[in-house]
């Protein structure tokens, strides 16, 4: 069952307590209602704040590109724990009293909530808040030091890459992080950083072609909101 911590024989464990599937349900359901809730508001509030400033998709990603890598943090717990093979355990964050093992850094909640989050959470947030503003974009797999997960939006009439978590990389080393900021696939390769992804990035590439597009469904300190949706950043 999602969000299980563990079972016994009986049934699930909550607080070290037995308790019925019926009632770990309902507990469930009410801690996913809470989490979503507090995602949701979050989201709106970074949403608002970009359709304030421009109308425009593309400074629309800009200004939500800037705000992921600036406001957020790539989560060091989770990748000191890779493995040989390229995997590593999820990294579960607790909300409030529940014992529940659900928001992650590998989810879209790690991000929002918690502030901090691994390449899949940056990526699924990202594309959550892009469906929400009907910016047409997907995730993309491939492979870097291990396996990787970034966007693609359709801009106009061009398929560009956009990636988080290596932007975060960027600004942590004093690098460029503009430079994983809505570039083609060519490009993207010439990095050699990014590989294996071109499965991944024709179904993409399909997807927005062929389906009608249909939207989805830390506390932000306002004035670093306000710096990193300014004018400035909407430049490009």
């Amino acid at each position: 069952m999602e969000g299980f911590n563990k079972l016994s024989i009986g049934g699930p464990l909550y607080n070290g307590v037995e308790i019925t599937k019926e009632e770990y349900e309902r507990i469930f359901s009410e801690y996913k209602r809470e989490l979503d809730e507090l995602y949701n508001s979050r989201a709106d509030k970074i949403i608002n704040k970009i359709k304030e400033r421009t109308i425009s998709k593309e400074k629309r990603i800009v200004l939500l590109y800037n705000i992921f890598i600036n406001l957020f943090e790539i989560d060091d717990s989770y990748l000191s724990g890779i493995m040989p093979s390229g995997s590593a355990e999820t990294i579960y964050y607790k909300f409030k009293d529940y014992d529940i093992k659900y928001a992650a850094s590998t989810n879209k909640y790690g991000p929002l909530i918690f502030g901090k989050g691994v390449c899949k959470g940056f990526s699924e947030a990202f594309k959550d808040i892009c469906d929400k503003m009907q910016i047409k974009c997907d995730l993309v797999v491939g492979e870097t030091f291990m396996g990787h997960q970034w966007n693609a939006v359709f801009i106009n009439n061009e398929l560009k890459m956009v990636d988080c978590f290596y932007g975060i990389m960027e600004r942590r080393s004093g690098g460029d992080p503009q430079k994983y900021l809505l570039v083609s696939s060519e490009q993207l390769k010439s990095y050699k950083t990014h590989f294996n992804f071109e499965e991944s990035l024709m179904k993409s590439t399909k997807s927005f072609f062929t389906s009608e597009f249909k939207t989805k469904g830390i506390s932000f300190n306002e004035n670093e909101l306000e710096l990193l949706t300014s004018n400035e950043k909407c430049s490009r």
